[in-house]
């Protein structure tokens, strides 16, 4: 039976939580995309975990976008907009490590025709934004160029060209950390659910609550398969013991702290005596569902 901590919503699991605090991780490899720690005091299990992105997690990076638009079958950029444009790329977050570019056209004219428009209208943009100097993590600019066959319209909204800045938060505040246990024993063949009930697939497409931080845990020998958690197969062995004393150990401020697991590998005397010494152990709870 489901936890009244959580209900299910269109065919997936959505996690809700009330907390009301933030937390920050001291360490930044939980930051990263994957990273490989040892266990715990006298164990000898070596842990791998895997940042999971999608589903409503908190991403590793956040986005700062212009916008410019165009007149009618222009590629002219307007003065207003020169200026906005050299003070976007200035004022960018020292953190900035890509820049991606997509230049619209509507649906007036033929697809040639559209292609080119948008093409002279990324050139032009491009050419303004080089006056400005970038961070020294972006190393090339991106783009994307959309004729009418991407177009919806033949409106404004389809005259533009949009800059999109990726740069990473050293120190990202959460309100929830979720660890997964999508191991073996979770295996659709294996016919198991989580303590509350989720199966393999009701389990990859849970709907996290905005602040929270999501890792998949596995073995260190297993791999990671990328930051979208429906990519994931129910490989290896149980690792969230590991996890939660890793993540424990660094924890700075409050957080929810949620294990989602079939609870094969109950925590032993020893794991929890370990995880209890832990001093910022006090400020996380760690829930198992």
């Amino acid at each position: 039976m489901l936890s009244k901590k959580s209900i299910f919503y269109s065919g997936s699991l959505l996690l809700i939580s009330f907390s009301l605090f933030a937390g920050v991780f001291k360490d930044p490899m939980l930051y990263k995309r994957e990273s490989i720690w040892r266990g715990f005091k006298g164990s000898p299990f070596n842990l791998k975990l895997c940042r999971i992105t999608s589903n409503g997690a908190l991403r590793e990076y956040k986005e700062k976008k212009l916008k410019i638009f165009f007149n009618e079958d222009s590629d002219f950029v307007k003065r207003k907009y020169r200026k906005k444009i050299k003070n976007f790329i200035s004022k960018l977050p020292s953190t900035t490590n890509r820049i991606i570019v997509k230049a619209h056209a509507d649906e007036c004219g033929n697809r040639d025709y559209n292609q080119n428009l948008s093409q002279r209208r990324f050139v032009n943009v491009y050419q303004l934004m080089n006056r400005a100097k970038y961070p020294k993590g972006v190393k090339k600019i991106e783009y994307d160029l959309k004729g009418e066959s991407e177009s919806s319209s033949h409106s404004r909204h389809d005259k533009y060209v949009e800059i999109i800045a990726r740069y990473v938060v050293k120190k990202q505040r959460f309100k929830n950390i979720v660890i997964m246990d999508i191991s073996g024993s979770i295996h659709p063949a294996n016919k198991r659910k989580t303590v509350s009930g989720a199966s393999y697939y009701q389990l990859i497409n849970i709907k996290f609550a905005p602040g929270t931080i999501a890792y998949v845990a596995r073995d260190a020998r297993r791999n990671c398969q990328g930051t979208s958690l429906e990519n994931y197969d129910a490989v290896g062995e149980d690792a969230y013991n590991e996890a939660s004393i890793i993540i424990s150990k660094s924890l700075m401020g409050r957080a929810k702290g949620s294990i989602w697991s079939d609870f094969t590998d109950p925590k032993n005397k020893r794991t929890t005596g370990y995880l209890n010494s832990i001093r910022s152990y006090r400020k996380i709870k760690w829930m198992i569902y």
